[in-house]
């Protein structure tokens, strides 16, 4: 039994610094790229997200730095004024892009950028 609380307090200590255990409360705004499954096999990962289910490239699903899995978010280019609304399904992007604030899925992106473009500038709100 005391190995159990002992193994809670490393997971516990482990715990990165950026990460953010509440939903954003309000509007984000930053850029935002997309992902698929053969980008997430470039990067050796597996292509099952956080929430345990597999990526599907057409669906209208988003990663951000919480754990709110299920939660939905409005997401508008600011360039176009393009808006798709988008739930969340995994964690990321990499807390090594600073200004990047949320991944798309390919489709999701596609609603509102070209895909050629790779990143935009977006706004994220709650909904």
């Amino acid at each position: 039994m005391w190995w159990m609380v002992v193994g809670l307090l490393v997971m516990g200590s482990a715990w990165p610094a950026w990460a953010e255990s509440k939903p954003p409360a309000r509007s984000l705004r930053g850029t935002a790229s997309w992902y698929t499954q053969a980008s997430c096999r470039r990067e050796g990962t597996s292509g099952v997200m956080a929430n345990g289910h597999r990526l599907d490239d057409r669906a209208l699903t988003a990663a951000l730095r919480s754990y709110d899995f299920g939660k939905r978010y409005r997401v508008t280019n600011l360039a176009t004024g393009k808006s798709v609304v988008v739930t969340h399904t995994d964690y990321g992007p990499s807390p090594r892009l600073k200004d990047r604030v949320i991944d798309l899925s390919q489709a999701a992106f596609s609603a509102i950028e070209d895909l050629r473009h790779g990143v935009c500038n977006v706004t994220v709100e709650p909904l």
